[in-house]
């Protein structure tokens, strides 16, 4: 990858310097894999291989490599022969696979490996109000009622991990239903357009990531729909969510 770690001609010096640190204890060896879901090129069983290649020269200097891991989560599903000494699972911990190339690929990976998304990002309405026809919404007016309105707004924003790009796009789940979101994610506060939520009232539990009886929001529909990848996303939930394991 060209971003951390010691690069293959470098392993010797390596080695050179390590015997000349006897307060040094080498715990373990590892690659980060740059494209371990693309099986359209070779650059993973090209990093693989240099990989063990720098290995066995670290043998050959008299160097234990220790443990040996490489398998990210695309690898723990689909590269067996990286499995290693040890894994690095991310996504998939959340039950989420990621983005094989080509596509088809995918569907062969979830049916050896099949997961189910296990996390839930939720929030309570903490207030409704009626709004007529032709009124903006949050900041900038980036939303216009269309129509007499009931607007909710949800205890959580951006700092929370309903990012920003989702202003105008996409839903949430309230009562079961599908509703969209309005208006600029602020902060601290969301704003949904509950007007055909029947019976939506204050204190109403509003899901942004999960499922709501038959209805599901998943992280990976809402990293399509605003281009960005599914771990962003997780990553962006805030340390100020309380965090429930079940």
């Amino acid at each position: 990858m060209n971003r951390l770690g010691i690069a293959p001609d470098e392993i010797d010096a390596f080695c050179l310097a390590l015997a000349d640190c006897p307060h040094i204890q080498l715990e373990g060896t590892y690659t980060h894999f740059a494209s371990a879901e693309d099986f359209t090129a070779e650059q993973t069983t090209v990093q693989e291989r240099l990989f063990r290649d720098c290995l066995d020269r670290m043998c050959a200097l008299g160097v234990s490599p220790g443990i040996v891991h490489m398998a990210n989560s695309g690898a723990i599903c689909a590269r067996p022969s990286t499995l290693g000494d040890m894994v690095r699972p991310g996504a998939i911990l959340y039950g989420y696979h990621q983005s094989f190339d080509p596509p088809q690929k995918k569907q062969e990976v979830m049916c050896a490996m099949p997961l189910e998304p296990c996390l839930a990002l939720r929030a309570r309405i903490i207030s409704l109000r009626e709004i007529p026809a032709g009124q903006a919404v949050g900041y900038g007016a980036r939303f216009v009622t269309s129509r007499t309105s009931r607007i909710a707004v949800i205890n959580a924003g951006y700092a929370d991990g309903i990012v920003r790009a989702r202003t105008n796009r996409g839903c949430a789940l309230v009562r079961g239903r599908r509703v969209p979101l309005v208006g600029t994610i602020s902060m601290d506060l969301t704003m949904l357009d509950v007007t055909d939520v029947e019976g939506a009232k204050l204190g109403d539990v509003v899901t942004i990531y999960g499922k709501d009886g038959q209805a599901s929001i998943e992280v990976s529909e809402v990293a399509r729909e605003i281009g960005t990848v599914t771990s962003d996303l997780l990553c962006a939930l805030g340390r100020r969510v309380p965090k429930f394991y079940l």
